[in-house]
């Protein structure tokens, strides 16, 4: 077969096409500093590389999680000490009322009036928010705390089927302790339910805490409310009996429901097979009984405003107390542990995160030295075709023409 000048010349064409696709390949690879940069320069590394940047994509994504997780969780830890710490000061005062029982009535309630304060702060600590959320609060993370683990109302013991009837056998002083601070208030002897509410809002300016009758199918009963809100009040009448015997007291204390949620569990997903509890609830901590304890902290709280001056009633609340306490510290060590679970997990993904960068450099990255040399082969070889074809190629008529 012969070899035709058109041949050459197609030969050489083709050639040069080559080496100039060649070319701009290099030069891509030296602008981006990338040896893929598109699917055709390698399908097999691209397809490793494109899985690659799933894998890191994806443990990013885990990494934001865990941090977000352990934010959320290293502010509990904290607010959790702060309330162990507030407990121990009632604690304090609990075991100084204890050895005052000789104490003049203003020395209790201004150690009433303390309890008070601090289970305040309590309260407070509770409704700690971090980024417009209640920390404490579960799913129901707008609703204050407060709102559903303080006391809303006291029911007294003071009943009967008249408001008018003499019901103090023997008066005396009782003790009350609201927002607004302490005060005794004197109830005589043949006092009815009406002259006690009326004795008891009569201070109602320096306490806070209101009286109220309440009526239940003819049946009354004395109720005491604090004018604000999720705010620590109580009544100590230890020296006051009522007609029926027994001394003046609170009976029960009843509290909001929680919102629903506000018990649970908020866990994040922090890899593809652990998912993490991040949260301790206000449920759990003021109103679950603790192990060795017969009352919840919102139940002793109470229990310990009203019992001061009474002895025997402290030394229940007291050990009550104690495992309150032993509650909360355990809550916050079981949280400790989580947080350290979360710290080994961002540690291992950190370490994964950066074997795969590496990995996917060594499929992107391109070796500079080797492209910049294979560059200047390229163009010499591309500079010689052009040479050797200026010589193949047979001048035409016309250009003859135009030299001549």
């Amino acid at each position: 077969m012969r070899i035709t000048q058109s041949m050459m010349t197609q030969n050489l064409l083709n050639n040069l096409n080559t080496i100039q696709q060649n070319l701009s390949s290099t030069e891509n690879e030296m602008t981006s500093g990338k040896v893929l940069n598109e699917p055709s320069d390698n399908p097999i590394a691209m397809s490793e590389d494109i899985q690659t940047t799933t894998s890191i994509d994806q443990a990013n994504a885990y990494q934001s999680t865990i941090q977000s997780g352990l934010s959320w969780m290293n502010s509990t830890t904290s607010v959790l000490s702060s309330m162990s710490s507030t407990l121990q000061s009632i604690q304090s005062v609990v075991l100084q009322s204890m050895n005052t029982t000789n104490g003049t009535p203003s020395v209790q309630s201004g150690l009433q009036q303390s309890i008070a304060q601090l289970t305040n702060n309590l309260y407070q600590l509770a409704d700690t928010q971090q980024g417009g959320s209640y920390l404490f609060g579960g799913f129901a993370s707008q609703t204050p705390v407060s709102s559903y683990i303080s006391t809303q109302q006291l029911d007294t013991n003071l009943t009967g089927s008249s408001t008018t009837s003499p019901l103090i056998a023997s008066g005396g002083q009782i003790a009350i302790v609201g927002g607004e601070g302490s005060t005794q208030v004197s109830i005589n002897s043949g006092a009815s339910m009406e002259e006690v509410e009326s004795a008891i809002n009569g201070a109602t300016n320096s306490t806070g805490v209101t009286a109220n009758i309440v009526n239940t199918n003819g049946t009354y009963q004395l109720t005491l409310q604090s004018n604000q809100s999720n705010t620590a009040f109580g009544l100590a009448g230890n020296n006051v009996t009522l007609a029926a015997g027994g001394s003046f007291s609170v009976s029960n204390s009843p509290t909001n429901l929680p919102p629903s949620g506000a018990g649970s569990d908020v866990t994040y997903a922090v890899s593809s097979s652990i998912n993490e509890t991040v949260n301790v609830t206000g449920q759990q901590l003021f109103n679950q009984l603790p192990p060795g304890g017969t009352q919840t902290l919102q139940q002793t709280l109470q229990s310990v405003i009203n019992d001061v001056g009474n002895p025997s009633a402290l030394q229940q609340d007291l050990t009550n107390l104690t495992a309150n306490i032993g509650q909360v510290t355990q809550a916050n060590a079981d949280l400790g542990s989580r947080i350290n679970q979360l710290n080994t997990l961002s540690s291992q993904n950190s370490n994964f995160i950066s074997a795969m960068q590496t990995q996917q450099a060594s499929l992107e990255d391109a070796n500079m030295a080797q492209v910049e040399t294979q560059y200047e082969s390229e163009m010499s070889s591309y500079q010689a075709s052009l040479q050797m074809g200026s010589q193949m190629i047979l001048p035409t008529l016309a250009q003859y023409l135009t030299s001549s």
